[in-house]
């Protein structure tokens, strides 16, 4: 008789392996984007920077992995938008659009806990239950819907988060985006909104590995996947 046990292991040494090859082979293509091109950062070379306010839906009290989204300072959101090879205008590329959500000080137990930020990073994809897990380049980045791509280990299921274009756009970038989460392949639910106000002349680093937002953790595999890229990149640019 199969142990389940040993299947769920064997699973799971499986899926890391995969996963430590995938991160091993993006590393090495950023590494060698990084070599190839004279832009400061090999992936996501150009980008703007801009000052932004996220407006909260009421309902996210009562949803443990976005009840977070309260605690954001409103009106300090930074937000960068980019794409992610960097081509010329005119030809299809990623979009991505980068949040960085400052977080308040609360008591907790008595004490203050200490100012934190939480670091979420979209790219194209598309929303449905496939495709939100599936990158999509476009021709129109300021119309075109975002995920988070990569899912979040929340209380019970896994958690993803989208950014839809809505309303004005100035150069082809979209100033409002309604923001949403969902578990797994499940339905979008509307948990607030951004606002872009200003650009400015500002750049900005973003982790997504270490700035996870409270409540909700990485998988093994999500880290080995993406972290020796991240750490290629980093490399690269600072050796510039």
């Amino acid at each position: 008789m199969i142990d389940r046990a040993d299947v769920g292991r064997a699973g799971a040494a499986m899926r890391d392996g995969a996963a430590r090859l995938g991160g091993r082979l993006l590393s090495t293509a950023t590494s060698g984007v990084a070599k190839a091109r004279s832009a400061a950062k090999p992936l996501h070379p150009r980008g703007e920077v801009w000052t932004a306010r996220l407006a909260a839906a009421p309902n996210v009290v009562a949803e443990p992995e976005v009840a977070w989204l309260g605690d954001v300072i409103t009106d300090r959101v930074e937000v960068r938008v980019s794409t992610a090879i960097g081509l010329r205008p005119g030809w299809p590329d990623i979009s991505g659009v980068a949040v960085r959500l400052p977080l308040a000080d609360r008591p907790a137990g008595g004490r203050h806990v200490a100012l934190s930020k939480a670091d979420l990073l979209f790219a194209s994809t598309g929303t449905g239950p496939l495709g939100r897990f599936l990158l999509a380049p476009t021709l129109h980045p300021d119309q075109h819907p975002l995920s988070t791509l990569l899912p979040y280990r929340g209380t019970e299921q896994p958690v993803l988060f989208a950014l839809r274009p809505a309303g004005p756009r100035v150069g082809g970038v979209a100033l409002q985006y309604e923001l949403a989460f969902a578990h797994g392949t499940g339905p979008w639910q509307v948990c607030g909104r951004l606002h872009l106000q200003e650009q400015v002349p500002r750049s900005l680093e973003f982790d997504p590995i270490g700035n996870v937002p409270p409540g909700l953790t990485q998988y093994r595999w999500v880290r080995l996947l993406r972290s020796p890229a991240y750490r290629a990149a980093r490399r690269e640019r600072h050796h510039r």
